[in-house]
């Protein structure tokens, strides 16, 4: 004899089904939506530009307002064009570009500046920016060459030509020439800050007395780690003044009456080429021949 089992619907096996579905649905990751950039670092010379470019990293569901903006640093470093873009569902894969400008300084500083990607709903992106400078550090001065009295003194004024990245030092020296021009003593070093630069230091010449006649020159040498020396001529104002006596030896000639002169100089430190004579004499006494 048969029996017969009555068999349930298993109804279990469909929602069960769909509820795992469910578990691994939840379990993948959903990215979210970036920017994607070409480069993270953009080199801009100065007085120049250069570029980079950006998009998205998936499909938008609608047109995406991107916003590029210099967040903060060097100032002069300007976003030129490319500071409002828009990427649409069907172009948000294609790269767009950014330039950027640096504009000309008197530093010598590489500025950097941060650059700021965003829009709503997305992570903003970050980019630095560093300019690359193309002024080099070098010295100025006020006046030259620099004159210097015997027995006194002169003054050399000094600056650098642009903002130093950190503090400046210089020394000054008497490099040749000659021995009676010297730097005084306490004005050798100079300290130029990123604040001072562009003031004028004094530098202090002095010129010894001596016995010659002459306008004695020397080179006086500027120089600092990194920086060009730069080279001035000092010229001593000399105060003495070459003694000349004359002798007046009359002669009588078939001409007439005729003066021999003799000079004698006693600081002969120079050749003589040329030097002028007053006369007073009377024409009753002699005649002055050539």
């Amino acid at each position: 004899m048969f029996s017969f089992v009555h068999l349930q619907p298993i109804r279990w096996i469909r929602p069960t089904l769909a509820f795992a579905f469910l578990v691994v649905l939840m379990s993948v990751p959903i990215l979210a939506q970036t920017f994607v950039t070409d480069k993270d670092e953009v080199i801009v010379p100065e007085g120049g530009t250069a570029t980079f470019q950006v998009k998205l990293s998936g499909e938008p569901s609608s047109d995406v307002s991107v916003t590029v903006t210099r967040e903060s640093g060097d100032t002069d470093i300007t976003v030129l064009s490319g500071s409002s873009l828009t990427f649409a569902p069907n172009k948000w894969n294609k790269y767009q570009t950014v330039t950027l400008a640096a504009a000309e300084d008197d530093d010598v500083i590489d500025g950097e500046a941060t650059i700021r990607i965003s829009a709503p709903g997305i992570e903003d992106k970050e980019i630095t920016a560093i300019e690359d400078d193309d002024d080099e550090l070098s010295f100025e001065v006020k006046k030259e060459p620099v004159t210097v009295l015997e027995g006194d003194e002169g003054f050399l004024e000094v600056k650098l030509s642009g903002e130093p990245s950190s503090d400046v030092s210089v020394t000054v020296t008497r490099e040749s020439g000659d021995t009676d021009i010297t730097v005084k003593p306490g004005s050798e070093q100079l300290t130029f800050t990123t604040s001072d630069w562009k003031k004028y230091q004094t530098v202090t010449l002095e010129a010894a007395e001596d016995d010659d006649v002459i306008d004695g020159e020397a080179t006086i040498r500027i120089s600092a780690p990194g920086i060009e020396d730069k080279e001035i001529t000092a010229v001593e104002d000399d105060n003495d003044i070459a003694d000349i006596s004359l002798k007046l030896n009359p002669r009588t000639g078939t001409t007439g009456n005729i003066i021999k002169i003799s000079i004698d100089i006693s600081k002969n430190t120079l050749p003589i080429t040329s030097f002028g004579l007053d006369f007073i004499y009377d024409y009753n006494l002699f005649t002055l021949n050539q």
